[in-house]
Parts: structure tokens; sequence; C-alpha cells
């Protein structure tokens, strides 16, 4: 597009610039209105102008409270290296970056027994700072300095603690507290947690939604609270005979070729690779090896998750942390060994269907006695593909057979307790179920539920 329709899209960036600089001048008048000089509309206008600030999607869901802030905030400007505050001062206001940059230094004492100040991190335009002192009335635990001319939004202390206060601190608390039970942050101090928590986000998603695609530069790390999420991928499969048993899997798991392209010998399939659930976390791994999504993520279950940005997680976070964040991050293995799994899980598939096919079939034929041969491994019957891998699958056919003796147990009409009933309750209970299709579906059903515990598979998706 940007080849084609070069123009226009130069003319669409400069357009969008015009209208986002506009916003700003107007954002700026308003605020320097005095808040009880504004009038409703100007209200409304700069809740609009504010709604994509990244502090204010905490309040997405509370647009009254958004409107509180919108009344009472104010305006300040800074030339760079003008002090914001210093470590140690009283809290009386908060802070959000309007436009601009700043730095968080910390004195400390150092091995040497020296006072020394260090840069912590810096936080840019959208960032929000000065909480910690309001929320748990303690003095500054930083000094904020400005490292380029900044605006920046205030609230004073008296309206915070009246709008925002009491829904950030409950929202801080219960982030930390989140946080504190993830490996890689477990034990990190409460402070870095604190400073971790105060930046974070929390969304949600409902069913459906998808929250990355193949292709994306990561953005964010997503922690995930609640609810479930399926990750997809898109694989490229050589086109084979899936009724061959007896096929050559290195080839099959390779990589398509490009003459496999030419002679149109490769489908695509979406695969189910993973589900992520709570206590789980992904975007990381991308983020700290500078690496696009390969795959997507779609929401299956309404999920609530804790969002932080990519900046944040890297100036926020030591490289130890970061170090096992490394060590610990969702990854999954090269589509030549999810491959492998796939086709050996198709295999599997088979084995269970025809297997479970037959075995119904004859029950239809022989009834009782069907069940109980194959109990006792007797004329069995299976076809020449499903013996070939039954040798295979050792292991799951012991499995199968403990299963169909179950089902036969319940065809055999024992009770509960294990006792036959009586000569007459069987024949009657013969005569109304033996053979019906109720009973065969339920017996059916009993198989499949049975075969399909305890083997990972990678389900495709329609």
């Amino acid at each position: 597009q940007r080849r084609v329709h070069g123009d226009v899209t130069v003319q669409l960036t400069v357009k969008m610039s015009k209208n986002h600089f506009s916003n700003r001048i107007r954002l700026k008048q308003i605020l320097v209105t005095k808040p009880d000089d504004r009038t409703d509309d100007q209200i409304t206008e700069l809740f609009h102008l504010t709604s994509d600030i990244k502090f204010f999607e905490h309040f997405h869901a509370d647009e009254e409270k958004h409107r509180q802030l919108c009344r009472v905030m104010k305006l300040k400007t800074y030339l760079s290296r003008d002090c914001v505050f210093y470590q140690h001062d009283p809290g009386t206001e908060f802070y959000i970056i309007l436009q601009g940059r700043v730095a968080v230094n910390i004195k400390h004492v150092n091995e040497l027994g020296l006072t020394v100040e260090v840069t912590a991190c810096h936080l840019n335009t959208g960032d929000s700072f000065g909480e910690l002192a309001l929320i748990y009335g303690a003095p500054r635990s930083a000094t904020v300095v400005a490292v380029e001319p900044t605006e920046l939004m205030t609230i004073h202390k008296s309206d915070y603690d009246r709008i925002v206060k009491g829904v950030q601190k409950r929202v801080i608390d219960d982030t930390i507290e989140y946080f504190q039970q993830l490996p890689p942050l477990v034990k990190l101090d409460y402070e870095k947690l604190m400073s971790l928590a105060t930046i974070t986000i929390p969304k949600r998603f409902r069913s459906g939604s998808v929250i990355v695609k193949p292709g994306e530069e990561p953005d964010n790390v997503y922690f995930i609270k609640s609810g479930k999420c399926r990750v997809l991928k898109r694989m490229a499969f050589r086109l084979c005979d899936t009724e061959d048993t007896d096929f050559d899997f290195d080839w099959f798991t390779a990589d398509p070729t490009f003459e496999d392209f030419e002679l149109n010998r490769v489908r695509f399939q979406w695969l189910e690779i993973d589900t992520i659930g709570p206590y789980q976390w992904f975007g990381d791994w991308h983020i700290l090896h500078r690496s696009v999504y390969d795959y997507a993520v779609v929401v299956q279950l309404p999920m609530e998750v804790l969002v932080v940005d990519k900046y944040d997680f890297l100036s926020r976070l030591e490289r130890v942390t970061l170090s096992k964040f490394r060590e610990l991050s969702l990854h999954y293995p090269p589509d030549k060994e999810l491959r492998r799994v796939f086709f050996e899980s198709e295999r599997w598939h088979i084995y269970k269907r025809d297997l479970l096919s037959e075995i119904v079939d004859k029950k239809h034929l022989r009834g009782l006695s069907g069940m109980q041969d194959i109990v006792r491994n007797e004329d069995i019957m299976l076809s020449p593909r499903t013996m070939g891998l039954r040798e295979t699958y050792k292991n799951e056919v012991k499995q199968i057979r403990r299963t169909t003796r179950r089902v036969a147990d319940n065809l055999n009409h024992r009770s509960p307790s294990g006792v036959l009933l009586n000569a007459e309750q069987e024949a009657d209970e013969e005569k109304k179920s033996s053979l019906s299709p109720a009973v065969i579906a339920s017996s059916a059903q009993a198989i499949k539920r049975e075969l399909t515990q305890g083997r990972a598979t990678l389900k495709p998706i329609q």
C-alpha cells in the first residue's frame, strides 16, 4: 500500500498528525481553565480527549469517576532538568504525563558508605506517578526530574483521596497479591512489586476475542487472572495418504520445499497447540527475543488479564528477574516437532475410531457375547490396519480392555455393589435394552471417555 498509494498514505498521516496536534492544544486550553469555571460541555470534551491516555484505561468501566477527574485536573509545565519533587518530600499531588519524559532517581548508600543517586527508570507520555505517597501517607520514595520539556496533568491530594484512592489502592493490592504467586516474581521485594503494580492495567476480553495475531510485534506482557485462551498456529503440511500407517515421519514432518509448493503438494491447517489459563502469561518471550508472534491467541472463556507495557516490563524489572522470565517464558517447539506430535495424535485417533467402530459393530451382531469375546481377547476379527496399529499402542490396548470389561459388566446388568441381578430381572432388562440404540450409544460414549484420557494431542481447527 505504501508503494502503490504512497501519496495517499502520506496525506493520511499528515492529517492524523494535525488532528492529534489540534486535540492536544484543545485539551491544554481546557486544563488551564479554572476547575470551577469549566462547563459541562468542556468536561465532556475533556473526557473524550483523555480517554486514550493510558492512566484513564483504569476507568473504562467507571465513566463517572473519569468525568470527576476531568473537572479537577490542572496543567503544569516543566523545563528540561526541572525537579517535579524530591525524595522524602510529603506527597501533595498525583501526576499524569501529558507530554514529555521524566527520570525517577533514588538515593541510597553504596558499599563504600557513600550516598549516591541512581536512575531507577524513565517515564513517558501516558505514564503516571506519585500515587504511593498519597495512598500510604508516606514521604516521596524518589526524586522525579524532567529530562525534556514536559507537561503534567495534576490531581491534588484531597481530590485524589475522594475520587481515586480507594479504587487504585484496591487494584494495586490485588495486583501485588497476584504477582507474588508467579514464579519469576515470587522473590521480588515489595517496593518493586508495587512499582510494577502501579503501571499494570487490568483488561477484560470476551470469548472469541483475538488478543494477538501471527506476524504482530509484541507490545505487552499479558498475565492471566481468570479465564482461558487457546494458542492457534497455522501449519503447512506436505500432502500425504493418512490411511497409510507405514510412512516416513522424517519426510512428512519436514518443512515443505519449494518444489512441494510448485506441485501444489502443501495444505495449511490451523492447530490448537496449547491452552493457557490463570497464573500463566505470554508475550514476554517475544519481547525478550525481539521476535514477532508466530501464533494467534484466542479467548475461549471470558478472561481477566493484567497488561504490562513492554517498555515498563523492560525498565521496571532488573536483569535477574528478566532472566527468570527468559527461563520460564512460554514458547513452543519448531514446526517439525509440532507436525510429528500431530501425526502421532492422528494415528492414535484413527486407531481409537476404528477399534470403537468394530466393537460397536460386533455388539450389534452378537450382543453381549461379542463384548465378552473382546474382554477374553477371543475372535476379535479386527481389520488389518487396526491390528497393525494395535501393536504400536500396546499400553493403550490394555486400557481399552479394562474399559470394555467395565462396559461389559454394565451390560451384564451388575448392580453397583457388583452382585448379579436375578435371572428374571436380567431377562426382563435384556428384552428392554440389551440391544437398544441407547445402550449401544451409552457403551460407546463410556469407551470414548476412557480412551480420551491421558494422551496429549494437537487439535485441528476448522
